[in-house]
């Protein structure tokens, strides 16, 4: 959807469809498999990573009702370079200043993020790559 509306201006203002840019073969994309679905405490689900945003936000596969979660739930995620804690929260309104969260985005889509700092650059997350979270033994606490 960022795409959208700048090539929608540039097309109203008389810019060539040709002028755009490269045209992309459809079977050069890339398919993610859907996340596999939680089973309990200490087990997890695999989903991955289909965006990152300009803050260091990674958009996850996986849907926001999908994992059963409530807010303040923790969690462990292993990506990138180890396994973190997280938790699960509403909006950045809820997390510490660098704190690792599991956040709800405008598409009720997962995202892995840091309050106030970038979760792709503090975990080494990049477009593609698979990410499991695991519930925590404590969460809900």
């Amino acid at each position: 959807r960022d795409v959208f509306a700048p090539v929608a201006a540039h097309l109203a203002s008389g810019v060539g469809l040709s002028d755009l840019g490269e045209p992309v073969d459809p079977s050069s994309m890339v398919r993610l498999s859907p996340a596999s679905a939680l089973v309990g405490e200490g087990e997890g689900f695999d989903t991955h990573i289909i965006s990152i945003d300009r803050f260091g936000n990674a958009r996850l596969s996986v849907m926001q009702e999908e994992p059963g979660l409530e807010y303040g739930d923790g969690l462990r995620v292993d990506a990138g370079d180890g396994e973190m804690s997280v938790r699960y929260v509403e909006t950045f309104g809820s997390a510490k200043a660098g704190e690792l969260v599991l956040v709800p985005d405008s598409h009720w889509r997962l995202s892995l993020a840091i309050n106030k700092g970038s979760a792709a650059h503090a975990l080494a997350l990049e477009v593609g790559g698979e990410v499991r979270l695991i519930i925590a033994m404590d969460h809900g606490d």
